[in-house]
């Protein structure tokens, strides 16, 4: 049964859009997915969550009875499974709620994830979404066209670039959900074990520097005028300060190279400060980007612009120097200054303003 022909599925039930958490994990209860939303619930981000076991992070709290009844209701029977449950927040604060956890079946019946559906804690109608939530996950016919409307109106999902073809539902939650989730955080778990290893041994720092001066090294040598003794100068820095650091550095969100990407963006904006001779190459601000020009920016920008960069605040001289000096996606900037990517976005916005007023440019 689709979701869009059933009468169960009741349109006029209110959409929390912005609140919410659905979580996946894999047939071994390894979380390979968390949406924002768990951090509101639980205080554990989706990096934290990410390589974990629920059971190591919030849960445990309940008797062994209550845990050999669920995995029996989800792995033996294959069923869904409700119950209220004590859990345990980031901050050690204990919270009562209800889980909801349903497996997700391969063709030949096999348990292929595990998926945990958590709507907003305000919501009133909670025994319509546990119904639903019974209902839906016990017809593993469902395939994605059934499961994102769904979702969507209990959880906060992006769902603007989910368009893949019809597929079965543990295809869709592999390649919308759980690759890119691993794309993106598992270069940080490989971190943190240099991290950690590096800390208490510093003779082990070495492992980050293999791993990432090749990368430093081009991101001097493609900003120097391809001077190789200057950008090993800058890359020697680099990673000098970073080995100085390292008993203080604490792991967040990003991964190591970009932590090493603001030490170097730093000492080479200090760099052409003390040289003063800048290349032509470097004066120009480079407008051939794959991103949209905006104001009628298309690469007329001369060298004077530089001198024209006081009237920028402290933020949009740093997000113009890094765009187009630098030559880093929004992406980048937005990771480097710990911005958001609209905020970026904004700051260079008002940046080409008030630079193309100031010199004419429309």
């Amino acid at each position: 049964m689709a979701l869009g022909q059933s009468t169960h599925f009741s349109s006029a039930s209110p959409s929390f859009s912005d609140q919410g958490s659905f979580l996946v994990t894999d047939d071994q209860e390894t979380i390979v997915y968390a949406s924002q939303g768990l951090e509101g619930r639980l205080g554990f981000s989706p990096h934290e969550a990410m390589g974990n076991r629920p059971g190591n992070l919030w849960g445990g709290s309940m008797d062994d009875s209550f845990y050999r009844t669920m995995r029996q209701t989800v792995k033996k029977e294959k069923r869904p499974f409700v119950a209220s449950v004590e859990n345990r927040k980031k901050s050690g604060d204990v919270v009562f709620e209800s889980i909801h956890v349903a497996p997700i079946l391969d063709k030949d019946a096999t348990v292929r994830y595990f998926v945990e559906v958590h709507p907003n804690p305000a919501f009133r109608m909670h025994k319509q979404f546990e119904q639903e939530f019974v209902s839906f996950f016990s017809n593993q016919a469902q395939t994605y066209a059934d499961f994102l409307p769904w979702m969507s109106r209990w959880v906060s999902l992006d769902v603007s670039h989910f368009s893949v073809r019809a597929r079965a539902l543990p295809e869709y939650i592999r390649a919308v959900f759980v690759e890119p989730a691993q794309a993106r955080y598992l270069p940080r778990y490989d971190d943190a074990a240099l991290i950690e290893s590096a800390q208490e041994d510093p003779e082990l720092f070495g492992a980050l520097y293999t791993k990432y001066k090749d990368r430093i090294r081009q991101y001097f040598l493609s900003r120097v005028s391809h001077d190789p003794q200057s950008a090993d100068d800058l890359t020697q820095e680099t990673f000098a300060r970073a080995f100085r650091y390292m008993p203080s550095f604490r792991i967040r969100n990003a991964t190591y190279l970009t932590y090493l990407l603001r030490i170097a963006h730093n000492l080479l904006v200090n760099y052409y400060r003390k040289t003063a001779t800048m290349s032509q190459e470097k004066q120009r601000l480079d407008l051939s980007d794959s991103e949209p020009a905006i104001d009628g920016w298309a690469g007329a920008i001369a060298a004077e612009v530089w001198d024209l960069l006081g009237v920028l605040s402290d933020v949009e001289q740093y997000v113009i120097l890094m765009k187009y000096r630098d030559g880093l996606k929004v992406a980048e900037i937005a990771a480097l200054l710990d911005k958001s990517e609209n905020a970026v976005k904004l700051h260079l916005g008002r940046a080409r303003k008030k630079l193309s007023e100031a010199i004419g440019v429309f």
